[in-house]
Formats: structure tokens, C-alpha cells, sequence
């Protein structure tokens, strides 16, 4: 699904990002989640700065999309 959600978006697409960040943290959701999509196509991935500790540019996003 996460997978699935990188596509979307970089397609721009709707996506639930609330859905995606709950299959990441449960019910656990940073006050500002920020939601990172590197790569392209089905090449692209779903990344979350605070999780990794990097900034969306260190971790080469494409788009940054901010929840809560």
C-alpha cells in the first residue's frame, strides 16, 4: 500500500496520506508528520524524515507533504 501511495502521488493522484502514515507508525502519528516520496513511477518509495532523521532534501525527495 505504501508502494502503491509513492505511485499515486507522484502521478498526483489522490491519496489518503493518514492511511499511509498509520501503516507506518499505528496509532502513534508524529503531531507533524511530513511524508517524503523519492524516485519515480514504481521506482518510487515513501520516506519519513523524522523516522530517518534527515531532511526530505538529504533524503532526495520529489514531494513533501506535511499531515496534522
Amino acid at each position: 500500500m505504501v508502494l502503491s501511495a509513492a505511485f499515486h502521488l507522484l502521478s498526483d493522484y489522490r491519496v489518503d496520506l493518514f492511511q499511509v502514515a498509520e501503516k507506518e507508525f499505528g496509532k502513534n502519528i508524529p503531531e507533524k508528520c511530513r511524508i517524503g516520496i523519492k524516485g519515480e513511477g514504481y521506482n518510487g518509495g515513501v520516506v519519513f524524515p523524522q523516522k530517518e532523521i534527515k531532511s526530505w532534501i538529504e533524503l532526495r525527495c520529489k514531494i513533501m507533504k506535511q499531515i496534522n
